[in-house]
């Protein structure tokens, strides 16, 4: 798959790639993330770094931002743009660093082949305790609802998270802070 976004990456860097209507949804999904200059946050599938001028414009230091993403053409974009992040070319499931106070997935989190395997490994190796996964898509609630239609492992994949390392109930509602609450 990653040959296709290396392909595309020249039209996701491009100004026409976020239509002026998604804007304000990709604002709120930085501002969901309650970001101060020292949270750290993961952005998988960061492609060439759109959600990180609304990271920074929601109160977010670049210098706290690691965006990991399988393609190096996208990724290519991001380290031109954004200098100050640091970018990982590596699949989110085999990906160490952190931990992240937020690990965000936008636009990403139906093209991962297990993602069952991939919250269970942000909660126990890159989540910091109290941390945040913001999983979204700027399309909105109604785009999300079709894909875990479509595909039953969604909502297996997202309750998952509730019996892995975060026992209290104020942490499972943090850590279950999907989409819901910001399209």
């Amino acid at each position: 798959m990653c040959e296709v976004f290396d392909e595309k990456s020249d039209f996701f860097a491009s100004a026409t790639a976020t239509p002026p209507a998604v804007v304000p949804r990709l604002q709120r999904i930085a501002k969901s993330c309650s970001l101060e200059s020292k949270t750290t946050l993961l952005d998988v599938g960061t492609g060439t770094g759109a959600l990180l001028p609304f990271f920074k414009e929601s109160g977010g230091d670049l210098a706290q931002i690691t965006g990991v993403d399988l393609s190096a053409g996208m990724l290519g974009f991001a380290r031109e743009r954004f200098p100050q992040a640091r970018f990982v070319q590596d699949d989110v499931l085999h990906f160490e660093g952190g931990p992240y106070d937020r690990v965000v997935f936008n636009a990403c989190f139906g093209n991962l082949y297990d993602p069952v395997a991939v919250l269970k490994h942000v909660a126990q190796k890159l989540l910091s305790d109290g941390g945040l996964v913001v999983i979204s898509h700027p399309l909105g609630r109604a785009w999300l609802t079709t894909l875990k239609e479509k595909d039953p492992r969604m909502a297996r994949a997202l309750s998952i998270i509730t019996s892995i390392q975060h026992s209290t109930e104020s942490e499972k509602r943090k850590l279950m802070y999907i989409s819901n609450h910001i399209m």
